[in-house]
């Protein structure tokens, strides 16, 4: 008795999620999930049908800006190029990796620039690629140098804390885990 009305409550879910698959083939835009399992891991695609590039969904820029950044000095706001990451610390402080001018450089909470760390080089403490920056769970900064293949390190007073090589055939092979 148990086993049929499983079988039944199998049935009658089955012929529901049916009905609502057929629903979502209507001809207006919708978004449509594939699931794939790899080794294990669940994969979830979405797609998103439209007749024209009108129906697709919109973004929009806000009107004003969520955060700026204040002056900066000895740049011109043009020269803040090749940004190749950012990270808020748990103070509120934001390090921006500032890839053209091979640095980083710490803004407030109220986008006011605090310092610049680092500089275009090969010595300790300085960078000729940045990739980064990374926090660790102490606030102190990472940078990885591609060219160099080396990680420095920094403390948020802008004190170079260490380099450490590291060894890898290609930049997509180059792996580390920050602590």
């Amino acid at each position: 008795m148990h086993r049929m009305l499983a079988s039944l409550s199998l049935a009658a879910s089955a012929m529901s999620l049916a009905a609502c698959a057929q629903a979502a083939d209507s001809s207006s835009p919708t978004s449509r999930d594939m699931v794939a399992d790899s080794a294990g891991v669940r994969i979830v695609a979405h797609r998103i049908h439209a007749e024209t590039l009108e129906d697709l969904p919109q973004w929009r820029l806000a009107s004003t800006p969520e955060w700026t950044f204040s002056h900066v000095p000895s740049r011109k706001s043009s020269d803040l190029l090749g940004i190749t990451g950012a990270v808020f610390l748990n103070s509120g402080v934001l390090a921006v990796g500032h890839g053209s001018a091979r640095e980083l450089l710490l803004v407030d909470t109220r986008g006011h620039y605090v310092r610049a760390i680092g500089a275009n080089g090969s010595g300790p403490g300085e960078l000729r690629s940045v990739r980064g920056p990374f926090a660790t769970s102490d606030e102190q900064l990472v940078v990885y140098d591609v060219t160099q293949r080396r990680i420095s390190r920094f403390d948020t007073t802008g004190t170079f804390l260490g380099t450490r090589n590291v060894v890898a055939p290609t930049e997509r092979d180059a792996v580390f885990s920050v602590q």
